[in-house]
């Protein structure tokens, strides 16, 4: 198992203008679905922490790594699969410990509106109003 200094390089990013949209903190109940570290399949439930239209922040117990595929689908409330919702193509961005275990930044690899809601828009750095 990797220890917590191995996972600093896995931490998110300090520059938070290298994302490409803005997050807002919503809750969602998700599914998470995809190979750990021994090659097991799993599926966990969990809550988004934020979601943007790029990506999502969420808590597993689970150690992910970097570079991990995912499958993630919007749950009822009721805790099973929404009538509606495909399973979306994630990929781990970042991974850090937290009091819940693992906080993991991901994001999306296909081009779908999994949130089905509009995002503000982010105004360029350079841009001086």
């Amino acid at each position: 198992m990797a220890t917590h200094s191995e996972k600093s390089e896995q931490a998110p990013p300090a520059d938070s203008d290298r994302r490409r949209g803005s997050r807002v903190s919503l809750s969602f109940q998700v599914e998470i679905a995809g190979f750990d570290r021994t090659g097991q399949l799993f599926h966990d439930q969990t809550v988004t922490k934020d979601v943007s239209e790029h990506g999502c922040r969420f808590d597993l117990l689970r150690e992910l790594q970097c570079g991990d595929v995912l499958l993630l689908r919007l749950s009822s409330r009721q805790g099973g699969w929404s009538e509606t919702g495909k399973p979306i193509a994630f990929e781990v961005a970042w991974v850090e410990p937290s009091a819940m275990g693992w906080s993991v930044g991901a994001a999306k690899l296909q081009h779908t509106d999994l949130w089905h809601m509009r995002f503000p828009a982010t105004t360029p750095k350079n841009n001086k109003l």
